[in-house]
């Protein structure tokens, strides 16, 4: 009959219902899933929850049933960013969890009723909390989700282009006048929403004539340069100021010791691990227990005389093992020997000229060690840099 409503029986509560209570699912016949959404919703909860009890240390069941007295508190690396008592949308941080099984740092936060959430303990990731990928213990959605099905025309899930309804934020920079590539920022637009994040939003005009619409982001950092009319003439994605700027950035990063000192640490930490057939996966601090600035410092007190930091990054000076990395038995970043060879006591600076005399030698008394030619002494006598 015309116009009648197609229905369709559900598997679960047994029940003819119309066909709009499906979930549509090509892999059923007709279209639609088996089970109504009110079942199909049901049957979730109850293997979500059934897989949660079967696996009491997951991280799904460490969220809800954390308690306070349960947090694991471990100490903060000394170069390490401290968010005890910073706020992050709903989420207010307590103390550094540290690590779990090697991974990323964590902190046990609270989301606390003051910031609107609902009072519940968890433990999030450190770049989660920085970046803003992490602001509810979870209670934000449930909140989103139940306003937007009371009032499904506002949500801005079902509609991309929604605009927060909130007054325009006045810390944003002010870029209007400003020229990026083709584009000419005219004038500010709505903030868009997404999740609880607000993002700055300008109206462009693009030279070819076309408006457009683009995020500060888009026009500071991303290098947008066109309204999308340039894309496929050969025009560069990034515009010359910005890699201007880029390339201004790291040439004075480079001119920087603690820059140089970083880069060739890991290198020469790298090679090393290399060796062993394996590689290094922590910061230096994590591993060897001590910062570049401490390292900065050291390797100044040990520095030849004459010499300057210039001389180091011009690769007039190299640092130095004061008993050479053959010497000792590592297989993994984590020895003990590892440490020793890459202890402050162990490193020196020298000139490019004295480091290879020294590794020349070392060179020849490790292969005649191989060989079985000569054993070293028990006693050795490194090159100083005094020497």
């Amino acid at each position: 009959m015309a116009g009648a409503t197609a229905m369709k029986v559900c598997t679960g509560c047994k029940h003819e219902l119309a066909l709009d209570l499906f979930a549509k699912d090509r892999r059923h016949q007709g279209g639609y899933g088996s089970r109504c959404k009110k079942c199909e919703s049901a049957r979730t909860k109850t293997f979500n929850q059934a897989k949660r009890d079967a696996n009491p240390d997951s991280r799904q069941h460490f969220k809800r049933h954390v308690r306070l007295e349960d947090f694991v508190v471990a100490p903060l690396a000394p170069d390490a960013k401290d968010h005890s008592g910073k706020e992050f949308g709903r989420l207010r941080a307590i103390s550094y969890g540290g690590r779990e099984n090697g991974k990323r740092g964590e902190w046990n936060c609270y989301c606390a009723p003051d910031l609107g959430g609902c009072g519940n303990y968890l433990r999030v990731a450190t770049n989660s909390l920085t970046t803003g990928n992490t602001r509810s213990c979870g209670c934000f959605q449930k909140h989103r989700a139940s306003r937007e099905q009371a009032e499904p025309d506002t949500g801005h899930r079902q509609r991309p282009d929604y605009v927060s309804p909130v007054p325009e934020r006045v810390r944003a920079i002010d870029m209007i006048g400003k020229k990026v590539g083709f584009l000419t920022v005219v004038s500010r637009a709505p903030n868009y929403v997404r999740g609880q994040s607000t993002i700055t939003r300008w109206n462009c005009m693009c030279d070819c004539g076309t408006p457009a619409v683009k995020t500060a982001s888009m026009l500071r950092r991303s290098g947008t340069v066109s309204c999308g009319c340039m894309k496929h003439k050969g025009v560069p994605l990034r515009s010359e100021e910005i890699r201007a700027r880029d390339r201004a950035y790291m040439k004075a990063r480079r001119e920087e010791v603690r820059f140089v000192l970083e880069a060739r640490m890991r290198a020469r930490m790298r090679s090393a691990l290399r060796r062993v057939r394996t590689r290094k996966t922590r910061r230096l601090s994590d591993i060897l227990g001590y910062t570049y600035g401490e390292l900065e410092a050291h390797l100044l007190a040990t520095m030849p005389a004459g010499y300057t930091w210039q001389d180091f990054r011009e690769g007039k000076l190299e640092i130095d093992h004061i008993r050479e990395l053959w010497r000792f038995n590592y297989s993994t970043e984590d020895c003990d020997e590892f440490r020793a060879a890459w202890a402050l006591s162990n490193l020196q600076l020298l000139t490019k000229e004295a480091h290879a005399l020294k590794s020349a030698r070392s060179e020849k008394e490790r292969v005649g060690t191989q060989r079985g030619e000569r054993r070293p002494s028990k006693v050795i006598r490194p090159l100083l840099a005094t020497e």
